[in-house]
């Protein structure tokens, strides 16, 4: 897991969006939805500090969630390695 994966995982925890791609309009769709679950004149007083954490989840998602990278090697790792391959007069298996 990198920086930028750790420091925004709380952040959709609070909103409860999953990691992969949510795009900026689920985003926004949970924030409504865990915003008026804990706006002070329904969950009552004690909710200001659901609500400032609420909304600076929303702050750092409201662009979407990136997608997760992918482990598979891209298409430049896979042609060095066929280069690498007749280079070295390997005959792959197969």
């Amino acid at each position: 897991m990198d920086m930028h994966q750790a420091a925004i995982r709380p952040h959709m925890r609070t909103l409860g969006v999953n990691w992969g791609g949510a795009s900026a309009e689920a985003v926004k769709i949970a924030w409504r939805k865990a915003a008026r679950q804990a706006h002070p004149d329904v969950a009552g007083e004690t909710s200001t500090e659901d609500m400032a954490r609420i909304n600076a989840a929303y702050a750092a998602l409201k662009n979407g969630v990136p997608k997760k990278k992918s482990l598979a090697p891209g298409p430049r790792h896979t042609l060095k390695l066929c280069e690498m391959l007749v280079d070295s007069k390997i005959q792959p298996t197969g």
